[in-house]
């Protein structure tokens, strides 16, 4: 099939550079890519989902956004990062 693409000409000079390096043509090359680039996408789709573990948080996160500023800032000093 014969088709026109509209491509980046910095993308096309290093695509035919590297078809060339290789000893293809730039058609071929760009065949590769788009099979490469569609196995690619379909391996990652169809693997299973993974199961992380969770973790009950207890009572909960009890430092507000200005604590958390001082608690920051007192340990980059050295001070001892205690809850005030």
């Amino acid at each position: 099939m014969a088709t026109t693409l509209r491509i980046d000409d910095q993308l096309y000079r290093e695509a035919k550079a590297a078809a060339a390096r290789q000893g293809i043509t730039i058609t071929r090359f760009i065949e590769d890519a788009l099979r490469w680039k569609l196995r690619s996408g379909r391996a990652v789709h169809a693997r299973e989902p993974v199961a992380l573990p969770t973790y009950a948080a207890g009572a909960g996160f009890t430092y507000s956004p200005p604590e958390l500023k001082a608690l920051i800032q007192r340990s980059d000093a050295g001070a001892s990062p205690h809850h005030t």
